[in-house]
């Protein structure tokens, strides 16, 4: 129960507000903050345990980085590694059991960028709410179903077995519209970095943390592709940032259905990317030399202003000009009045 002031009313009321009601993407983290710190107490003080929460930051960062993984082997292998840190750095052994058992295991672990197989269409939670939208105001009302059992039991096996089912017919969603400024600036760096090597028909390129190293043979056999097909030997010591950084820094780009197809999270939630557009360029397809200098270069808005050199006095102040302004426009208007008062009275 939360005590709230209603304006309209000019009264106090009890209401009944959730927590969750309260979460906001608009509110600073100073309010969350102190929205956990008034909530810890008020355990503590009516039921007397204590709550512990882990740190927003230990899991973000990691999420971030598991849902950029290009296929389930290498879901896995740093999955395992994000558990291990959570529990040995972090002491989070409540979250690191909820995280693998809900998010990282059969059939909840396909969320990685690559895992639907068609570009364009990633996982996101906006159909599973919308879907959950019409469940609740349709079905819940005359099944009589609990929320709970229907959430957490029901819910996810039609959404499995629906997800069981192939597509009719493959769906061409690549971008085909105008490529943003900022794709065609990285390819052309990325192109003068030589950041790239073809091997078997397919292009290797540095991602942008990268962009300096050489792209070699080793580099693409024996951590690129075997992290993909999991062959990759993977110690439960190695750093979550030198997996990052030693699996997970080249992006392949490949044909398949009449596309250049690269496997980085830019182009499969866009369909376009600088990797794309840089094997473009090598393949004689456009020209980025071309489209690199036909963008337009921004300087800032409005007049330039003139250096003034030390000690210059300032100039009046533009608000007193427009008070004597207005004072000269009351005045004529004043002497108008007095000649129309004249003529009247003649």
């Amino acid at each position: 129960m939360f005590t709230t002031y209603d304006t309209s009313k000019r009264a106090i009321r009890h209401q009944f507000r959730p927590i969750s009601f309260m979460f906001t993407k608009g509110e600073s983290t100073q309010a969350f903050t102190r929205l956990f710190t008034s909530t810890i107490q008020a355990v503590q003080t009516l039921f007397g345990f204590a709550i512990q929460l882990c740190s927003v930051a230990n899991v973000t960062e990691n999420i971030k980085r598991l849902h950029k993984c290009r296929s389930r082997e290498q879901f896995q292998h740093l999955g395992k590694l994000v558990i291990h840190r959570l529990r040995t750095k972090f002491k989070e052994e409540q979250v690191a059991t909820l995280i693998e058992n809900e998010y990282l295991s059969v059939p909840y672990d396909c969320w990685y960028v690559t895992a639907s197989g068609v570009v364009c269409c990633s996982p996101s939670s906006r159909p599973i709410e919308a879907y959950w939208k019409v469940v609740k105001a349709t079905k819940l009302y005359k099944l009589r179903v609990r929320l709970d059992n229907m959430m957490h039991a029901q819910l996810p096996n039609w959404l499995y077995l629906d997800a069981t089912t192939g597509l009719c017919e493959p769906i061409s969603s690549y971008n085909g519209g105008v490529v943003p400024a900022e794709i065609i600036a990285a390819a052309h760096e990325k192109l003068n970095a030589k950041a790239y090597k073809k091997v078997k028909g397919c292009y290797y390129v540095n991602s942008k943390r990268a962009i300096d190293e050489t792209v070699t043979n080793d580099r693409i056999i024996q951590d690129y592709e075997s992290s993909i097909t999991g062959k990759a030997t993977v110690r439960v010591q190695l750093s979550i940032e030198n997996f990052e950084s030693k699996f997970m820094n080249l992006h392949k780009v490949a044909w398949t259905q009449e596309h250049w197809r690269c496997d980085c999270k830019g182009f499969w939630h866009g369909g376009v990317c600088s990797h794309s557009q840089l094997v473009l360029h090598l393949e004689k397809t456009i020209n980025l030399d071309e489209l690199n200098a036909q963008l337009p270069v921004r300087e800032k808005s409005g007049r330039k202003c003139k250096t003034k050199s030390a000690w210059h006095k300032q100039g009046p102040s533009p608000a007193k000009k427009q008070k004597s302004y207005n004072s000269k426009l009351a005045k004529q208007a004043k002497e108008i009045r007095e000649l129309k008062k004249l003529l009247r009275e003649k």
